[in-house]
Parts: structure tokens; sequence; C-alpha cells
């Protein structure tokens, strides 16, 4: 997610392709697709409140997740998890304690550890 969106590889994989099927105009509309799903779907920095969505948090970034919002937290984000929010805690975030329903697996030891709302922990 860190290299520039320009450096991806767009890639069609299928071998027979539709008679409209015309490569240069198919790769800049998913090349303009893709930069509408980052915006959407990727934070690299500040904050962001969401609801019901998902969302990958890198760097410092900072999330407070609502509803049935799925959180992967990577780098030294943040993330407030309510509702039924699931985050995958990946590496050194910091996850608040889970509210209400809320679900947080842990994966920064190698062993998944599953850790909800009562804090009991249960490993995977």
């Amino acid at each position: 997610m860190r290299k520039p969106l320009n450096e991806w590889c767009f890639r069609v994989d299928q071998d027979m392709m539709p008679e409209w099927h015309d490569a240069k105009s198919d790769e800049a509309r998913a090349r303009a697709a893709l930069d509408e799903w980052f915006k959407a779907k990727v934070l690299l920095e500040g904050c962001r409140e969401i609801n019901s969505e998902q969302l990958f948090a890198f760097g410092s970034s900072r999330v407070e997740a609502w509803g049935s919002s799925r959180v992967v937290a990577r780098g030294s984000s943040r993330v407030v998890a309510r509702g039924d929010s699931t985050v995958n805690n990946i590496s050194s975030s910091k996850v608040l304690h889970p509210k209400e329903r809320a679900v947080v697996i842990d994966r920064r030891n190698g062993t998944p550890v599953c850790i909800t709302s009562d804090m009991k922990k249960e490993k995977n």
C-alpha cells in the first residue's frame, strides 16, 4: 500500500477478451476506480471516523470504528473499536479497549489473540 498508485501493476487475469475490449481505456477506467477505492479504504495519516465500512489504517493514522466496521491496523495507527466492529492489529498499532460488542484480533506476536469487550483473551 505504500507504493504510489501509478506504480501499481495493472494486469488482466483473463485469456479471452470480448470484441469491445480496449486495453488502454480499460486500464484507464481501472486506475480511476483504484484512485476512488484508495481514497475510501486506505488511511495513511490523519483521522477518520467510519460506520460499517472497511478501512486499512497505516502510519500514525487514527480511526474510530462504529457499527460493523472492519479495520486492518498497521504501523503506529490508533483505533477505537465500537459496536460490532472488528480490528485486525498486524503490527505496533494501538487499539483502545473494545467497546460494546467489538472484537480485536491481535496478531503482533505471531499467534492471534482475540480480545472482546469483556477483555477475555482467547487464542485462535
